[in-house]
């Protein structure tokens, strides 16, 4: 009987094939979620509202989970790493990103935060957790940054207009690259610290949501409420947090920092058939640069 030759698994290979599969699932739900949100605001919906449904739907889906595992230590988080984790990728980041919306021209916001995520990610992942960063990980990084300049600002210049209220998305930038290199050196569960940030974050904006919410707004349509409290709950603060952790856990600190810089490219695509804008020459040439640096830089040792 003949047999066929066998090969053994290339187990780091494997896992970048992984982790790059969840920062893409973690980036199309982002870009999902940054799709809604801006059809929500049209329809109506105040920030701070959605802000409050997002953190306080996620804490009640990750409840049972937490309840299991035990909330006193915060299902093995520990209250003390979750602040930390919370701080990263709470409301505190969310307000931080959408106040500067509101202070500064629309297209300011999705250029710098994620720019700062993959600039800071990198620095902070070579700075603390010792991982090599070699110049071919900073060029793909940079012609990443390229591309989603051009995805943006669709060939305006942008350093023009730059204003003082763009520090709010540099600080929104450097929270989540913070949580970003605290997942790694931790070596968390990603379900378990996507739990502990939403049972947290969900505290904290309990009393907005009950004495601060505009409820005659939530409740004029509830369906459309309901919805939209899946995507900002379930989408952003659940499915994208923990694929995020999964790819932070595979692929290490630097290169899952480029991912979110992806959600723009996402965003532009899934416009098309659901916003009806189509991309310009110059969007779908950052699309491209984008993407390819996205590869170089996952890919590259």
């Amino acid at each position: 009987m003949a047999y066929l030759p066998t090969y053994p698994r290339t187990t780091f290979q494997n896992n970048e094939f992984l982790g790059i599969g969840f920062g893409l699932i973690a980036a199309s739900a982002w870009s999902i979620y940054t799709v809604a949100s801006r059809s929500a605001v049209e329809a109506g919906f105040d920030a701070l509202d959605l802000t409050a449904l997002r953190y306080v739907v996620a804490a009640l889906v990750f409840l049972p989970l937490l309840l299991k595992r035990g909330l006193k230590n915060l299902g093995g988080v520990g209250w003390r790493r979750g602040a930390l984790l919370a701080l990263g990728a709470g409301p505190l980041f969310s307000l931080l990103y959408v106040y500067g919306l509101s202070v500064t021209p629309y297209t300011h916001g999705p250029v710098v935060s994620p720019s700062v995520v993959t600039l800071a990610s990198i620095f902070l992942a070579g700075l603390i957790l010792r991982e090599t960063i070699t110049a071919n990980r900073w060029i793909a990084s940079a012609v990443v940054v390229f591309g989603l300049y051009l995805v943006v600002s669709n060939g305006s210049n942008l350093l023009v207009e730059a204003s003082p209220f763009d520090l709010f998305f540099v600080a929104s930038g450097v929270l989540w690259a913070v949580f970003t290199v605290a997942l790694r050196k931790w070596q968390l569960d990603p379900v378990l610290a996507t739990a502990s940030v939403a049972m947290i974050s969900g505290l904290m904006m309990l009393p907005v949501l009950i004495f601060a919410a505009d409820w005659p707004q939530l409740l004029d349509n509830v369906t459309l409420t309901a919805f939209h409290a899946l995507i900002q709950g379930v989408a952003a603060a659940g499915i994208a947090v923990v694929a995020f952790s999964k790819a932070v856990s595979l692929l290490g600190a630097s290169k899952a920092g480029l991912f979110p810089s992806l959600v723009p490219v996402i965003a532009v695509i899934l416009g098309i058939p659901i916003l009806d804008e189509i991309p310009s020459a110059v969007q779908l040439a950052g699309v491209a640069f984008a993407s390819i640096g996205l590869i170089l830089a996952t890919t590259s040792k």
